[in-house]
Protein backbone atom coordinates (compact mmCIF):
# COMPACT_ATOMS: atom_id res chain seq x y z
CA UNK A 1 0.00 0.00 0.00
CA UNK A 2 1.00 2.98 -0.85
CA UNK A 3 0.41 6.39 2.05
CA UNK A 4 1.86 9.84 0.87
CA UNK A 5 5.98 8.96 -0.15
CA UNK A 6 5.41 5.64 2.53
CA UNK A 7 5.40 2.28 0.98
CA UNK A 8 3.82 0.33 3.34
CA UNK A 9 3.78 -4.10 2.99
CA UNK A 10 1.83 -6.39 5.42
CA UNK A 11 4.54 -7.77 8.04
CA UNK A 12 6.90 -4.97 7.77
CA UNK A 13 7.94 -2.69 11.16
CA UNK A 14 7.10 0.77 10.89
CA UNK A 15 9.01 3.17 13.05
CA UNK A 16 8.12 6.31 14.43
CA UNK A 17 4.29 5.52 14.59
CA UNK A 18 2.69 6.63 17.77
CA UNK A 19 5.22 8.94 18.25
CA UNK A 20 6.48 7.36 21.47
CA UNK A 21 10.42 7.77 22.04
CA UNK A 22 12.12 5.18 23.96
CA UNK A 23 15.18 4.60 25.57
CA UNK A 24 16.44 2.33 22.63
CA UNK A 25 15.41 4.76 19.64
CA UNK A 26 12.51 5.12 18.23
CA UNK A 27 9.09 3.16 18.57
CA UNK A 28 8.67 0.23 16.41
CA UNK A 29 5.32 -1.43 15.24
CA UNK A 30 4.72 -3.93 12.59
CA UNK A 31 1.86 -3.26 9.91
CA UNK A 32 -0.58 -7.00 10.35
CA UNK A 33 -3.52 -5.10 8.99
CA UNK A 34 -5.32 -2.60 8.18
CA UNK A 35 -8.46 -0.51 7.97
CA UNK A 36 -10.03 1.89 5.93
CA UNK A 37 -13.11 4.18 7.69
CA UNK A 38 -15.65 4.23 4.79
CA UNK A 39 -17.47 7.43 5.88
CA UNK A 40 -14.30 8.95 7.25
CA UNK A 41 -11.60 8.03 4.72
CA UNK A 42 -9.21 7.85 7.38
CA UNK A 43 -6.87 4.93 7.50
CA UNK A 44 -5.65 3.17 10.41
CA UNK A 45 -3.32 -0.02 10.68
CA UNK A 46 -3.37 -2.91 13.36
CA UNK A 47 -0.39 -4.79 14.63
CA UNK A 48 2.39 -5.90 17.74
CA UNK A 49 4.78 -3.62 19.28
CA UNK A 50 8.37 -4.19 19.56
CA UNK A 51 10.66 -3.18 22.64
CA UNK A 52 14.58 -2.53 22.24
CA UNK A 53 16.41 -4.26 25.80
CA UNK A 54 16.78 -1.43 27.31
CA UNK A 55 12.97 -1.33 28.00
CA UNK A 56 13.08 -4.88 29.25
CA UNK A 57 13.77 -5.57 32.67
CA UNK A 58 17.23 -8.27 32.56
CA UNK A 59 20.48 -9.69 34.12
CA UNK A 60 22.89 -6.66 33.74
CA UNK A 61 25.45 -9.08 32.35
CA UNK A 62 23.31 -9.97 29.15
CA UNK A 63 24.74 -8.73 25.94
CA UNK A 64 22.24 -7.93 22.81
CA UNK A 65 22.69 -7.52 19.42
CA UNK A 66 22.93 -3.57 18.27
CA UNK A 67 19.70 -3.87 16.65
CA UNK A 68 17.63 -6.10 18.50
CA UNK A 69 14.45 -6.43 19.18
CA UNK A 70 11.44 -8.15 21.64
CA UNK A 71 8.43 -8.73 20.50
CA UNK A 72 5.74 -7.39 23.06
CA UNK A 73 2.20 -8.88 23.98
CA UNK A 74 1.17 -5.28 23.50
CA UNK A 75 -1.21 -5.32 19.99
CA UNK A 76 -2.62 -1.42 18.89
CA UNK A 77 -4.45 0.39 16.37
CA UNK A 78 -2.91 3.57 15.20
CA UNK A 79 -3.43 6.06 12.06
CA UNK A 80 -1.86 5.55 9.10
CA UNK A 81 -0.15 8.73 9.14
CA UNK A 82 1.50 8.51 12.04
CA UNK A 83 4.81 6.28 10.23
CA UNK A 84 7.74 8.02 9.91
CA UNK A 85 9.63 4.82 8.32
CA UNK A 86 9.12 2.01 6.92
CA UNK A 87 11.40 -1.19 6.51
CA UNK A 88 10.24 -2.11 3.40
Amino acid sequence: MVFNPIVVKVGVLCAGARGVDWKGGGALAQFSTCVRYLFSGDMYFHGPWYVHPSDVDHAPNRLFYKNEVFKSSIEDTNPVLSIQVSGT
